[in-house]
């Protein structure tokens, strides 16, 4: 009696699906690349919201996607779009993954090198005026002294 009992409660442990573990192993090993980047991302989200004292439910809000689409960003568990991590880098306001801009194209180099020293110029041309617009308030008009004319 012990030993049907034994079954029944045995029987009772057990689930009456077959186990996908095995499916689960090599979805996992063929996912392996991506799914570590995902969590790299959901580390780096994750000490975002700490640091921004943000909640999970509150992201949601933002990005406008529902509490359980954040939990698996933050889980690690999202194939995320970059569309996706750059609406989150624009609701938390912060670098979620930073890409080399490489550039082999010469003419592209050369219209960034125009642009750098156009940008300077401008700000030089800033400062210069701010300073004039400073120094004419500040800096009081030298005295005139009068002129005495000698009388004929």
């Amino acid at each position: 009696m012990a030993i049907d009992n034994f079954k029944e409660k045995f029987d009772a442990l057990v689930a009456k699906e077959p186990s996908k573990w095995l499916e689960k192993a090599e979805w996992r090993a063929a996912n392996r690349s991506w799914l570590k980047t995902s969590q790299a991302i959901a580390i780096r989200v994750n000490r975002i919201l700490r640091e921004k004292q943000i909640s999970q439910k509150a992201l949601a809000e933002m990005l406008n996607v529902s509490p359980q689409q954040v939990s698996k960003i933050v889980g690690g568990r999202a194939n995320l779009t970059l569309e996706t991590i750059s609406k989150l880098e624009h609701a938390l306001q912060a670098t979620i993954i930073s890409v080399p801009r490489q550039v082999t194209h010469a003419k592209y180099h050369a219209e960034i090198s125009v642009n750098t020293v156009l940008d300077k110029i401008r700000a030089m041309e800033k400062i210069k005026k701010n300073f004039s617009e400073w120094s004419a308030a500040y800096v009081q008009p030298e005295e005139k002294k009068p002129v005495y004319k000698l009388a004929a």
